[in-house]
């Protein structure tokens, strides 16, 4: 079973969880323009409770090559929120 299957189940079948906003923070280190002190990802999903969210979030954290490729040279963190439906 993929990540998030169970999850996605139980808030109601044929939702898809969407990528509503995506927001990337970097800050290069001083005199060292390919060095970087941070990387801040964070992930506004919409369709998803938060438990699901951060479940697929932590999915791709777990999985991309770039992204812990990313993580081996300096410090990176992914936050996650779900977006408020309007209406």
């Amino acid at each position: 079973m993929r990540p998030g299957a169970g999850s996605q189940a139980r808030e109601g079948a044929g939702r898809r969880p969407q990528l509503v906003r995506r927001l990337s923070l970097v800050q290069a280190r001083r005199g060292r323009p390919h060095a970087y002190a941070y990387i801040r990802l964070r992930f506004v999903l919409g369709g998803v409770e938060l438990a699901t969210a951060r479940e697929l979030v932590g999915h791709f954290t777990g999985t991309c090559p770039i992204y812990n490729t990313l993580r081996r040279g300096g410090p990176i963190e992914a936050e996650v929120e779900v977006a408020v439906a309007d209406g």
